[in-house]
């Protein structure tokens, strides 16, 4: 079974305290945080739909990699072309959980609206 170590970390949920380990990670040399297991390495029960909201946030942030960027441009960098789908599977839960924001947030339609 996986333990955690001093490049493995077992979260049960995602809060401020896995923002925290991977920042911690970020300044270091590096680790992955494991969402949805307990620190004895037991899985929790979660949401299916939680970890797709997650998992879709980070590959958006790792794609525009600290750019300011169009929605049409971040679509690119991740290869979608439908916009529907784009905005609420990718973009709004990104924006919900304060990964990206709004550059000009009074101008939704803005060239370049988002930036992490």
């Amino acid at each position: 079974m996986l333990k955690e170590n001093q490049h493995i970390e077992f979260k049960s949920g995602f809060n401020d305290e896995v923002i925290e380990t991977l920042s911690a990670f970020a300044n270091t040399k590096g680790g992955k945080v494991l969402i949805g297991v307990r620190n004895d390495g037991v899985p929790v029960a979660c949401r299916r739909r939680y970890f797709k909201r997650v998992k879709n946030s980070n590959k958006l942030l790792n794609a525009i990699n600290d750019q300011l960027l169009s929605v049409k441009e971040m679509m690119k960098c991740i290869s979608l072309s439908g916009r529907d789908n784009f905005l609420r599977e990718y973009l709004n839960p990104a924006i919900e959980q304060d990964f990206v924001a709004m550059k000009y947030p009074q101008t939704p339609s803005h060239p370049s609206m988002c930036v992490t």
